[in-house]
């Protein structure tokens, strides 16, 4: 979508039209903004791009998947260390990495520490419903948690709901139905969805 409206910019400003490429590698680079573009330059490009530093190969302990007590997955995406030591003390867990590692982020964390804070993670989240941990991070507001979810539940997730990231409508053979809405906010030219899904859809 970037690369689309980015040749949309430059046809309007030069009069040029502008050819556009793009891969499924590409179509996953909103999930890896960092590790995906580098796979894809290094087969493109072998030799042109520095080695990674090996602090560039970081965990996963703040996106970690947990399991609630009712079998219910979670997705934690505490990307940013002020996020992640928060989501720590909701938990009760702020005291798990060691005094002289705690204020530091957690991606220089030795290795010991990042698997000691996992298992205490994955065991803390067994020990409440998914819903309840839930419920607890959005009354904190300051812990990034979400459901696992089929397709059909996410369109009624409140957070897609309000961020308009869904539509209700009327299906001419379906009655009432609720879709994806509009992939980006246009204030000057606002998207709107003109068709009704298939039925088979």
């Amino acid at each position: 979508v970037q690369g689309i409206l980015a040749a949309l910019m430059t046809r309007a400003r030069t009069g040029c039209g502008e050819r556009i490429e793009t891969s499924l590698l590409q179509g996953m680079i909103p999930y890896d903004t960092q590790g995906l573009a580098r796979a894809q330059l290094e087969t493109r490009y072998p030799g042109l791009l520095p080695p990674e530093p090996p602090t560039a190969k970081k965990h996963n302990l703040p996106y970690q998947p947990v399991q609630g007590q009712d079998g219910r997955w979670l997705q934690l995406g505490n990307l940013l260390d002020h996020l992640f030591r928060n989501y720590l003390k909701v938990t009760g867990l702020a005291d798990v990495p060691a005094a002289d590692v705690r204020d530091k982020p957690n991606a220089t964390w030795p290795e010991q520490t990042i698997e000691r804070v996992r298992v205490a993670m994955l065991t803390r989240m067994r020990e409440r419903p998914a819903a309840d941990w839930l419920a607890t991070f959005r009354d904190d507001g300051n812990v990034a948690a979400a459901p696992y979810q089929t397709t059909q539940q996410a369109l009624d997730d409140p957070d897609l709901i309000q961020g308009g990231d869904v539509v209700d409508g009327l299906h001419p053979a379906l009655g009432a139905i609720r879709w994806l809405g509009p992939a980006a906010s246009l204030e000057v030219t606002p998207a709107r969805i003109g068709s009704s899904p298939s039925e088979q859809a």
